[in-house]
């Protein structure tokens, strides 16, 4: 049976770690240290030390800004630093003249390891930006699956939210939608089916092409084709990048297919097909150079080459929803796009299941 934790039990230890005893460059990295330590104990399922050790990252990062503004506030305060304006290159000389080598190292860091500084050559906005950075929103998010699995939901949405509300400060900003797949989860799993399609939607709200209805209408205008080739200009007109928002796709896409929202379940398929296709397309010519898209069934036989891609495939339920798609279309009365879809998926599907799943339904539309 798994341990139960003690968040108090977490605080004490916090209590017996300060910075003041580490060195710059140890005080730059401590937090960054016990997170790893942490995500360690997570993978070996051992969430007592993993909260604990959250909790010490998080207690660091913040003792470690506060820090680091404080001594550059009291760094620009000599009037020899102040005369040189808020230029931060132009109090740099001073700052070594006065020997002030903790302030040095601390500007000299940020401006090594921030890829797009915001604060140019000021003294205000570095001291500003630097608070910005209090917040450990990976820790948050560690935490708020821990009580996910000790099954404390609303503790779990607690920490989940604050990851979301600090997730600029992620180290790597993609982890955004993994705070909110998560919340959606815990959502469902509660039964909050209303916060659940929220969450869902917060994801595709990432994704400019959910939001763009001239696309949808488009798509919807093609689909509702009656001409032997609308199956193909789907494939052909339509690509979007954002493979993160697949999941949300399909998940909300089922969603609304329970609330008989049939509409909007085809809006969701149709881009979500489209996002999957989009990605497997990209990933197989540069692959192969001489690999270009003619039409879907050279798709799926291109795509016979990397049984890596059809296992994520299988993985991230595409082939169901080449499927679904299918269906959605056919509930919405497009009978030809239906049929066309169909017969290539019953020949050239990459899992069994759906390929003969593909080929039953055919059947009984054309019987």
């Amino acid at each position: 049976m798994k341990k139960r934790f003690l968040i108090p039990f977490a605080f004490f230890f916090i209590a017996a770690h300060t910075l003041g005893a580490q060195s710059r460059i140890e005080e730059f990295n401590f937090d960054l240290k016990y997170m790893s330590i942490a995500n360690i104990a997570f993978e070996r399922q051992d969430y007592s030390e993993a909260m604990k050790y959250a909790q010490l990252a998080k207690s660091h990062r913040k003792e470690k800004i506060q820090y680091e503004v404080n001594l550059l506030e009291n760094s620009f305060k000599p009037a020899e630093v102040k005369y040189a304006g808020d230029s931060i290159a132009e109090s740099l000389p001073i700052l070594r003249e006065r020997q002030d080598t903790d302030a040095i190292e601390i500007i000299e860091w940020y401006k090594k390891n921030d890829a797009e500084p915001n604060y140019e050559d000021s003294k205000k906005r570095l001291i500003a930006y630097i608070s910005t950075t209090e917040s450990f929103p990976e820790a948050d998010f560690l935490m708020g699956k821990i009580y996910k699995l000790e099954g404390e939901y609303d503790f779990a949405l607690t920490f989940y939210k604050n990851a979301l509300e600090n997730s600029f400060n992620l180290s790597i900003p993609d982890e955004k939608y993994d705070i909110l797949y998560e919340m959606a989860g815990v959502s469902y799993v509660k039964g909050d089916f209303d916060q659940y399609e929220k969450d869902l939607l917060l994801v595709l709200a990432q994704d400019k092409s959910f939001r763009d209805e001239t696309l949808l209408n488009a798509i919807n205008n093609t689909i509702s084709s009656n001409k032997k080739n609308c199956m193909e200009k789907y494939f052909q007109l339509y690509r979007n990048p954002n493979a993160k928002t697949l999941k949300a796709y399909f998940d909300i896409a089922e969603y609304y297919r329970t609330q008989k929202e049939f509409r909007k379940a085809l809006d969701a398929s149709s881009v979500g097909i489209i996002t999957a296709f989009t990605k497997i397309n990209d990933v197989m010519a540069k692959r192969n150079p001489e690999y270009e898209y003619t039409n879907l069934r050279g798709f799926f036989s291109e795509l016979l080459n990397y049984s890596d891609i059809i296992e994520w495939g299988i993985k991230n339920d595409v082939w169901k929803g080449f499927y679904n798609f299918a269906e959605d279309a056919y509930t919405e009365k497009k009978l030809t796009f239906t049929l066309q879809l169909l017969n290539v998926l019953k020949d050239c599907s990459p899992e069994e299941y759906w390929k003969e799943k593909a080929a039953v339904r055919l059947a009984e539309l054309l019987g």
